[in-house]
């Protein structure tokens, strides 16, 4: 076989160097609790920005389902993920938080409330068991977790001890006309979706008798093999967005703080996942 000759040496040598240089790609996603076209308008401002700190693409991959996203992370499809609570203690052997939203009142918690008709002769958690209940799902904060934690520290377990029923396509605003027209003793709903029925429901006519532990918000977590310089970006770039950046006013949030891994422990009791070992 012939040696190669100089010239295609210097030829071959031209061509690897003016190849364009790899840089890595990072994926970002978010749940999808909307439709494709609200998720991308929602995370995209981030991904821009992340790309800018990071001086390396960050791409937006959605997903089709909770179940899809879950699927997605622990693969490792997903570098870095806006996800809400209940995904990410599912998926937090392959991804880690580094920082919670913080909205509205609640701040960087959210919490949810039993109420009932404001006539029901119910005025206490005590009297709630062997109750029935319509609540948001079994996967809702607001919605059922942040009720439930309380109930079990009064010795309650609602699962066993109550009634369940799901809401009709499980909204918020269901429950409260659910409670309303009398088709259950208490419903379960999220704090700030008090009034959302106010429409239909009026307020006087429902009463609150307990609220639910306060449980942390959506996580910015990321792949725990990436690099810890690249996560220590990631993180500092979302604790500096300020009150009324275009990333943060397109998910309506005041900012983000601090969090870990170990902030989530309280929705692993509530699903019944371990606790991890640190």
């Amino acid at each position: 076989m012939k040696s190669p000759s100089l010239r295609h040496l210097t030829l071959l040598a031209t061509l690897v160097l003016s190849a364009p240089v790899a840089f890595a790609d990072y994926s970002i996603s978010i749940t999808p609790r909307f439709s494709p076209d609200e998720l991308l308008r929602q995370i995209t401002p981030l991904a821009e920005r992340l790309t800018e700190v990071l001086g390396e693409k960050v791409k937006v991959v959605l997903t089709s389902d909770f179940k899809a996203m879950e699927q997605d992370m622990k693969a490792g499809r997903i570098d870095i993920a806006y996800v809400n609570p209940i995904i990410y203690p599912l998926a937090s052997d392959a991804h880690e938080a580094l920082a919670i939203v913080s909205k509205g009142e609640g701040g960087d918690k959210l919490r949810g409330l039993v109420i009932t008709r404001a006539d029901s002769e119910i005025v206490s958690p005590e009297d709630l068991k062997g109750k029935s209940a319509t609540i948001v799902s079994l996967q809702s904060v607001g919605g059922y977790l942040s009720q439930k934690v309380a109930l079990e520290k009064k010795g309650l377990h609602p699962e066993t001890e109550m009634r369940l029923q799901e809401a009709k396509d499980n909204k918020q605003e269901n429950v409260a006309l659910a409670v309303y027209l009398g088709e259950t003793d208490v419903g379960f709903i999220r704090e700030d979706a008090l009034h959302i029925a106010d429409k239909y429901v009026p307020p006087s006519q429902i009463r609150v008798i307990l609220r639910g532990e306060w449980m942390p918000s959506w996580a910015i977590s990321v792949k725990r093999s990436l690099p810890q310089d690249i996560k220590d970006k990631i993180r500092q770039a979302v604790l500096d967005l300020k009150p009324g950046d275009p990333v943060l006013q397109v998910i309506k949030a005041n900012g983000f703080v601090p969090g870990s891994d170990a902030d989530y422990d309280v929705y692993r009791k509530a699903l019944g996942l371990a606790i991890p070992k640190r």
